[in-house]
């Protein structure tokens, strides 16, 4: 009987095993990822063109970027690579690839699970000097079929760190009692319009929280422009927002502080 009891033991961590190993393999099966092995078809040639750049317009070289047909539909994705690039010595590139017929048929259906994704890549770059994503890429996607020719931007704003302090929260109730800040800053994919103004596809974001009654980070800003920063208080289960627009220079400020309990 012991022997018995141990190989059903062994049984059942082998069918665990064997388990684990088909949902492993179902779960490859589902999301694929391919080459484009399509031929070159110029009526169905699309170019998209741009530069990567700083806050102040100069451009970023060596920065890589790739564009992947994707098509995220529940229990099954494809991520298809188009094309790959980087940018040259003035920050500017082009990406070419050929709309197939499989992907023209799924952007005729207007299926919101199907896209163009376009990524910069900036992984090469400092993050001491630029503000970058915790994967050091930034993404957009572009629903239905793009026109042969799109201009499409992207901003990677250099940044200097700030020494942020949050003050004055009680840790007595956490259930009722919050206090964090969310800063905003314009970044990634851009176009602009007749005026010439920037209009972003993206934005970079982070969450700070306090978890004691002063707590302090440092954080990286864009250097000059305005940081938009939402200060969230929550007493005794009553939320308050205040949105802020801090504007960031080069030197200055060095320091913020943002108080529980002041009355903005």
């Amino acid at each position: 009987m012991k022997y018995g009891n141990r190989k059903t033991k062994v049984q059942r961590i082998l069918s665990r095993v064997l388990i684990l190993l088909a949902c492993s393999l179902l779960l490859s099966a589902c999301n694929e990822k391919e080459e484009d092995n399509g031929f070159p078809d110029e009526q169905n040639a699309v170019v998209f063109n741009g530069r990567v750049v700083n806050s102040d317009g100069i451009g970023i070289k060596d920065v890589k970027l790739r564009v992947d047909f994707i098509d995220t539909r529940l229990f099954s994705s494809l991520t298809r690579k188009k094309s790959e690039t980087k940018t040259d010595q003035n920050g500017n590139y082009q990406l070419k690839f050929y709309v197939r017929a499989d992907e023209d048929t799924l952007f005729k259906q207007h299926l919101p699970h199907v896209a163009y994704r376009l990524t910069a890549d900036a992984s090469k770059l400092s993050a001491d000097k630029y503000l970058l994503p915790e994967d050091a890429t930034y993404q957009m996607e572009i629903y239905g079929r793009p026109d042969a020719s799109e201009q499409v931007d992207c901003m990677i704003p250099e940044c200097r760190k700030i020494d942020v302090t949050l003050t004055g929260f009680s840790t007595q109730d956490y259930s009722n009692n919050e206090f964090y800040i969310s800063i905003k800053t314009p970044a990634g994919f851009f176009s602009k319009d007749e005026k010439g103004i920037r209009h972003f596809y993206g934005s970079y974001g982070k969450d700070y929280k306090a978890t004691q009654p002063n707590v302090h980070y440092t954080i990286p800003l864009a250097v000059n422009d305005s940081a938009e920063v939402m200060v969230l208080r929550q007493k005794n289960g009553k939320g308050n927002q205040v949105w802020k627009k801090i504007y960031i220079g080069k030197t200055s400020p060095t320091s913020l502080t943002f108080d529980y309990n002041a009355a903005d």
